[in-house]
């Protein structure tokens, strides 16, 4: 039992009913079978209610990193009197929470109905109380971490302590707090006929290995492509399959791949013999661990026309993490896309920034708090976009284990804008499309460049490294893609780069006998994890700030055409976006003082996967 006596903060309470209130946020914290609604109250607050099957005390936290530890705790509880009540917390460890001397929660009201402890509060997104509150933005993913007791707060005088959680009524839910929770999907126009068209991974035994890619290639239902306008998509995982179905992407096929391949055809992409894979790289569904349904704006909509017309045929890959190595697991998941048979006002397109490579040129050292790999999108590509730009509707940001921020940063004329997409609390298992109000889209111009940088940390549990963790397909290695949604749609597949091989193996002074190639990635890897050292990690933040990059921004009917790839001197230096000051003092924009990030880039791999 915790034992620590703070002194409590009366908050004054509403008592009876509470009036009845709409929240378009909302999320079911399985552990307690409870509830957590929220709403955006103007600019600058937030207001949430709790519904919570508890005769004593409920806390619900604010934790970047799912811990106790460091969390910004909320605990309400209604007295024998019916006076209700709540104190603004904070956890400096794994103790009883130690009361904020700055108590920045307004209770608005509570109620005990049918069994369930209710009350609702609020506070500002932003309390600029920088020792002890998490602020709530609108970019970051957050975990909600909670727990209770049947046992009502103890109290002496006008002291309070909280008796210990019980065991089972703690969890953790991950969320993005003004993202639309229900996605709802959308109502079909006069005269239009909405349907949704699965497409499932023929019935297999997985893999009985760590990490398995499987594609298969498929034909597209036997309906006029010129009439369907995909609006959205969403995943379909098979019953109890959600621990092993890591991701699952859905590309077509041009037209090599034709009716001479069998109407089913399944295989390892690790081999791919046939060479399959790079005849399909059309992006049109990604939907990652968690995914929920993406849905376009109402007068957007991808033309099936442009990408399935003469490409009859589609191609998944299925990641599958299955690290107990089990032989007994079937699965058939697959993808849903929602399609229309009306056109809107824009045509969508799909394109990838990030980094490219599955090799030694991704090296994150081991026990490193933090290590960024940094990308670029160029001018040279973004020359392609319409006088009047291109407007992103959707991202998926995406690493694997180590990965705990993502940044996809706008530049333009040597000036950073506001971000593309951030995510400072970056989870691994929480991948799904973020979908933009049509208020918020990113604009990017022609000539603007988009800057991606993805932060690993090799020191932070479960995933603490003694080895050096390369990219590769496994989730045990490490890959940074940003994949995006936008209109209107432009030959701009993919958008990405590497860092030069020659500057990378100067940095590690490799030696010159040493093939830098694909083929020698073993001897490469085992040579670069003999080589970090305190001066290592230096010079290869200093070799990612000045080392060229070369750049691949194919065209689709020209995938290997000298007009999708170049180099450039290296990294864009730019003028750094600053956040809007709320606390009355300047701060740098997310991640550092300074634009240029250390770290190292991924080689060149023209099929990705992620």
């Amino acid at each position: 039992m915790w034992t620590t006596v703070v002194t409590a903060l009366w908050i004054t309470a509403v008592y009876g009913q509470m009036p009845p209130q709409a929240y378009p946020y909302n999320v079911t914290l399985n552990g307690q079978n409870a509830k957590a609604e929220w709403r955006k109250v103007g600019e600058d607050r937030i207001e949430f209610q709790v519904t919570a099957p508890t005769t004593g005390w409920f806390g619900l936290g604010l934790s970047p990193s799912g811990s106790m530890r460091g969390a910004d705790i909320l605990v309400g509880w209604i007295d024998e009197n019916g006076k209700g009540h709540i104190e603004d917390r904070y956890a400096p460890d794994f103790i009883e929470p130690t009361l904020d001397p700055q108590q920045d929660w307004t209770l608005e009201g509570s109620v005990r109905q049918d069994g369930n402890l209710i009350f609702r509060m609020s506070r500002k997104l932003n309390t600029c109380d920088k020792q002890n509150d998490v602020p709530i933005n609108t970019i970051d993913t957050m975990r909600l971490i909670y727990a209770s007791n049947p046992a009502l707060p103890m109290k002496t005088g006008d002291q309070f302590h909280i008796r210990k959680h019980v065991e089972e009524s703690k969890g953790v839910q991950t969320v993005r707090m003004f993202e639309d929770t229900a996605r709802t999907p959308p109502q079909p126009a006069a005269g239009e006929d909405i349907q949704n068209v699965k497409f499932m991974i023929t019935e297999n035994q997985v893999p009985a290995v760590d990490t398995a890619y499987v594609c298969e290639v498929m034909p597209f239902p036997p309906v006029d492509n010129s009439d369907l306008y995909m609006i959205g998509f969403g995943e379909i995982v098979t019953p109890g399959n959600t621990d092993l179905v890591h991701h699952i992407i859905l590309y077509a096929c041009n037209d090599q791949i034709n009716a001479t391949f069998p109407a089913k055809r399944q295989f390892d992409c690790d081999t791919d013999k046939d060479g399959i894979q790079g005849s399909c790289t059309a992006l049109l569904a990604a939907v990652g661990k968690a995914s929920r349904p993406a849905y376009f704006p109402e007068d957007v909509a991808l033309p099936l026309k442009k990408i399935i017309d003469k490409k009859s045929f589609l191609m998944m890959q299925m990641h599958y993490d299955n690290p107990s190595v089990r032989s007994d697991r079937i699965d058939a998941s697959g993808v849903e896309l929602y399609l229309s048979n009306k056109k809107r006002k824009y045509d969508a397109g799909a394109t990838r920034f990030g980094s490219i490579g599955l090799d030694w040129t991704v090296a994150i050292p081991p026990m490193t708090p933090e290590w960024t790999i940094r990308t670029e999108c160029p001018a040279q590509c973004t020359k392609r976009y319409p006088s009047d730009g291109v407007r992103i509707i959707g991202v998926e940001l995406h690493t694997h284990l180590l990965g705990i921020k993502m940044y996809a940063r706008h530049i333009r004329n040597g000036k950073e804008l506001a971000p593309i997409s951030t995510d400072e609390n970056y989870d691994s298992n929480y991948q799904e499309f973020i979908m933009f109000d049509k208020n918020n889209q990113p604009q990017l111009m022609p000539g603007d460049t988009v800057v991606v940088d993805c932060v690993y940390s090799s020191t932070k549990p479960p995933n603490v490294r003694t080895n050096t963790t390369f990219g590769g397909e496994s989730t045990r290695e490490e890959m940074c893609i940003v994949f995006a949604f936008y209109y209107p749609a432009v030959d701009l597949n993919m958008c990405m780069s590497k860092m030069d091989d020659k500057d990378l193996a100067a940095g590690y002074k490799i030696p010159a006998s040493e093939p830098l190639t694909y083929a020698n990635r073993k001897n490469l890897m085992a040579f670069i994890d003999k080589q970090w050292t305190p001066e290592t990690k230096e010079k290869m933040r200093e070799v990612q700030n000045i080392a060229k990059q070369t750049f691949a921004c194919p065209l689709a009917d020209k995938p290997n055409g000298p007009e999708g790839f170049g180099s450039i001197s290296g990294i864009d230096k730019y003028e750094p976006y600053h956040d809007p000051d709320v606390c009355g003092s300047s701060r740098q924009t997310r991640s550092s003082a300074n634009a240029l990030q250390p770290g190292l880039t991924f080689a060149f791999v023209l099929f990705l996967r992620y």
